[in-house]
C-alpha cells in the first residue's frame, strides 16, 4: 500500500470521526465518510498487515484525544479481536515505547471475549499503565 492509500485513509477515518462527534448530519460534507469507516474495518479483518501501519500513523497523528481515543476503539479493538495473536508482539511493542499506543489500547473492548485469552494476558499490564 502506498502513502497516498494510507494518506486517503487516514483522512477518510479521521473525517468520519469529526462526523460522528457532530452527530452524523446529513449532507454533501457527509457523501462516503460510513465507506471510511467500513474500510477501516473491513481491512482489520481482510488485510491486517496493511492496516497496522496505518495503526500506527493514526497514533501518531491524532489530533486531540477525541480522536486517539476511536482510534483504539475501532481499528485496535477490531485488529486485536481477528487477529490478536498474530499481532500482539507488535502491539505490546509499541505500548512499551510509546503513551499515546497504550492509551488507545485502554479504549478496546473485549479483553474477556473475543480476544484471545493469551493476547488479553499479554497486554494487560499496559491498561493500568
Amino acid at each position: 500500500m502506498t502513502e497516498a492509500e494510507q494518506d486517503r485513509i487516514i483522512r477518510g477515518f479521521f473525517a468520519w470521526i469529526e462526523h460522528a462527534r457532530d452527530g452524523f448530519p446529513s449532507g454533501p460534507d457527509s457523501t462516503g465518510l460510513d465507506d471510511s469507516f467500513d474500510e477501516v474495518v473491513l481491512m482489520a479483518r481482510d488485510d491486517p498487515e496493511s492496516l497496522w501501519p496505518i495503526i500506527g500513523r493514526m497514533v501518531e497523528e491524532a489530533p486531540d484525544k477525541h480522536h486517539l481515543v476511536t482510534v483504539g476503539a475501532a481499528p485496535m479493538e477490531d485488529l486485536l479481536w481477528f487477529h490478536g495473536p498474530a499481532f500482539v508482539d507488535r502491539i505490546e511493542a509499541a505500548a512499551q515505547e510509546d503513551p499515546r499506543f497504550r492509551e488507545a489500547l485502554r479504549q478496546v473492548l473485549g479483553w474477556d471475549s473475543p480476544i484471545a485469552p493469551d493476547v488479553a494476558e499479554g497486554l494487560r499490564p499496559y491498561l493500568d499503565a
